[in-house]
């Protein structure tokens, strides 16, 4: 919303408007309430300490100007996400980052395919995760101590984006919610891991240089297809490459059609002649905007976020209603971000009293 609107709907000029985001003047107290209405925000996110601004490092599958509105509403997300790990720190303990700390170039152009495929099996094998499908990628990410959230980012050439953020020794993945396909929101997952482990040491100016992107995004892509499909086990498996082969691997590996396609030419088991006529066979049977079986698998849910804020209102430790006072959000963005029930913030639940069964017995 801009300024100009949300002045508007106010009823108010847009001097105004600029002189409250300035500290020049103060809106009056009724006119302080409507700007929280028309924000949906609480009146207590205008009232906390400023939070102050960072230079990040976050990693987009998308640079373009198109989506630049769509990135700073993203980001912004992202900062009450920080903000909520942050509060819930303070009453839980979250597993530790458990990335390994591997001496990464800070030229991405210095690392060859070979070594990202190097990696990826290394990865495999730092957490212990042999050459098997992987059954959650989300609950591996959040159990080596990533936090990640899933969110609607309205914008169709954002898939995800992710940061290690050295203040907080805590890497983050934000996924897009608006992405049904749960294997392709996998493989997202996986690309925004590869950005953790291999881009860490990249200078921030290479992220917005056009070639360099395209690199970095071929080589995360490179990276998560070795990390869901190992070469050992995917050439042992697939006996011929075929669309009806794909299918079946589908259902254990949980990876797309279109990515197994992808991996038999980054291993060389296809040629682009092979390549190209798999793709048109996809076309032909309509499996390019959908394949077979994305209707049956289920996205992967966060779930470390929610499960702490559940634990600390059901121990007493810190009520809903007490957390969403202390992060000073409003209900629906906590709910999207922490992937929470609607209805879990409507009220907090009565105070159950423990009676002493003798007492209760006239013991």
């Amino acid at each position: 919303m801009t300024a100009t609107q949300l002045a508007e709907l106010l009823g108010i000029s847009r001097n105004a408007i600029s002189q409250y985001e300035t500290g020049k003047n103060s809106p009056s107290p009724e006119t302080f309430v409507s700007v929280a209405a028309q924000l949906n925000m609480p009146t207590a996110y205008f009232l906390r300490a400023p939070q102050g601004q960072r230079e990040g490092k976050v990693f987009y599958r998308s640079m373009a100007s198109a989506t630049k509105a769509a990135r700073a509403r993203a980001e912004r997300k992202y900062a009450w996400i920080r903000e909520i790990t942050a509060c819930l720190s303070k009453y839980v303990d979250f597993p530790a980052t458990n990335l390994p700390d591997w001496p990464m170039p800070d030229d991405p152009a210095k690392l060859t395919d070979e070594e990202i495929e190097g990696y990826a099996a290394k990865l495999r094998s730092f957490w212990g995760l042999g050459k098997g499908p992987i059954s959650d990628v989300v609950c591996l990410l959040e159990n080596n101590g990533i936090i990640v959230s899933r969110l609607a980012l309205d914008a169709s050439t954002l898939d995800g984006f992710s940061e290690w953020v050295q203040e907080d020794r805590r890497a983050y993945i934000v996924l897009a919610s608006d992405k049904d396909a749960a294997v392709r929101s996998r493989f997202d997952a996986a690309h925004e891991l590869a950005h953790l482990v291999l881009h860490r040491n990249v200078d921030r100016k290479d992220i917005g240089q056009n070639e360099r992107h395209k690199l970095i995004e071929h080589q995360a892509h490179r990276f998560a297809g070795a990390f869901l499909l190992p070469e050992e086990s995917f050439r042992k498996e697939l006996l011929y490459p075929s669309l009806d082969v794909f299918r079946t691997m589908k259902a254990k590996w949980y990876v797309a059609i279109g990515m197994m396609i992808v991996r038999c030419s980054d291993l060389g088991i296809i040629n682009p002649d092979d390549k190209r006529r798999f793709w048109m066979s996809m076309s032909s049977r309509g499996w390019r905007k959908e394949e077979p079986l994305d209707d049956e698998l289920l996205p992967e849910q966060p779930r470390l976020l929610r499960e702490a804020i559940v634990a600390l209102d059901e121990a007493g430790v810190l009520t809903k209603s007490d957390f969403l006072h202390e992060v000073a959000l409003s209900k629906s963005d906590v709910v999207a971000m922490c992937n929470i029930a609607e209805d879990f913030f409507n009220e907090d639940r009565p105070t159950v009293r423990i009676i002493d069964i003798q007492e209760e017995q006239g013991g």
